[in-house]
């Protein structure tokens, strides 16, 4: 007679458990579905800083080409002076043979 006193009592507390149990497991699952959403937005970030890099690098190779046209430029002009320079020379001391 004890045990059937008891038994509505243990059903009610074992029907709280199961019930704490899965809400548990549906906290783990929604911790899950949180972390698993950050990393893909970490993922996402990371791409998004390669490419960046890569424009950076893009960028830092076109002004070393454009440094190194600026100093052909200079160099073609120093060599258009000294072949005048050149050319009067020999002008007014011309090459005897």
């Amino acid at each position: 007679m004890i045990v059937v006193v008891y038994l509505p009592e243990f059903l009610l507390a074992l029907q709280r458990v199961l019930e704490l149990v899965k809400g548990l497991l549906q906290l783990s699952l929604d911790f899950v579905q949180v972390v698993d959403f950050v990393f893909g937005g970490l993922e996402v970030f990371g791409g998004l800083l390669v490419d960046f890099l890569h424009v950076l690098l893009l960028l830092v190779e076109l002004v070393d080409e454009l440094i190194l046209v600026g100093d052909l430029v200079v160099q073609v002009a120093d060599l258009v002076v000294l072949g005048g320079l050149v050319g009067l020379g020999l002008e007014y001391h011309p090459l005897e043979i």
